[in-house]
């Protein structure tokens, strides 16, 4: 993908024949929206599937990404994560890159996200569902405090209570509170200045 001008159609479909292009674009927009410092560069694995019944998800042959390791994610709300990783010489960054050349593609990007914005990343469900979380962990975290090290900034923190940990929740409430209006104001900035799109 990054030897080719995926503005030209056959290459395109090239592309679009042996990779899941709308399944990775929908991935860097969840990456992207919650933050992850720890993905275009690392923890980023792609799958395809041979053999599988022709009736089973993702048994197209394609190469699909899988999302995981979001620990460094939901963090450094004020931070440009999307200028990171178009200004990254990483190889999802030329990935991206390459896709977004394509118009279909960026219509499709642009499209999506605000789809995402409005049906799938409402403030008022994170924090719902953050909170239901929080009640079914918060008999637990005591003792799980106490069992084990907790590390910040890579040094060992000692005798950190449930108070440190409600802090945290918190803190998670408030990245989905703003996280829409951080979102927003940073894809559009970053497609305007690396794709000349307004």
């Amino acid at each position: 993908m990054e030897n080719h001008d995926l503005s030209v159609k056959e290459c395109a479909e090239v592309v679009k024949a042996q990779f899941d292009v709308e399944q990775f674009l929908d991935y860097v927009l969840v990456q992207l929206y919650l933050g992850n410092l720890d993905w275009h560069n690392n923890n980023c694995d792609f799958y395809r599937s041979k053999g599988a019944k022709e009736d089973a998800l993702y048994a197209d042959g394609r190469w699909h990404v899988l999302l995981y390791d979001l620990d460094y994610s939901i963090n450094y709300q004020s931070e440009d994560h999307y200028t990171l990783l178009y200004e990254a010489n990483t190889h999802n960054a030329r990935i991206i890159r390459a896709l977004l050349a394509n118009e279909e593609w960026k219509s499709y990007y642009i499209n999506r996200f605000e789809e995402l914005l409005t049906e799938n990343f409402q403030p008022e469900e994170a924090i719902e569902k953050q909170q239901l979380f929080e009640k079914q962990l918060a008999p637990e975290i005591g003792e799980d405090l106490r069992r084990w090290d907790v590390y910040l900034d890579d040094r060992l923190i000692k005798g950190i209570g449930i108070d440190y940990w409600y802090e945290k929740m918190e803190d998670l409430k408030s990245f989905f509170a703003e996280r829409p209006e951080y979102a927003r104001t940073y894809f559009y900035d970053s497609l305007e200045r690396f794709f000349g799109e307004k």
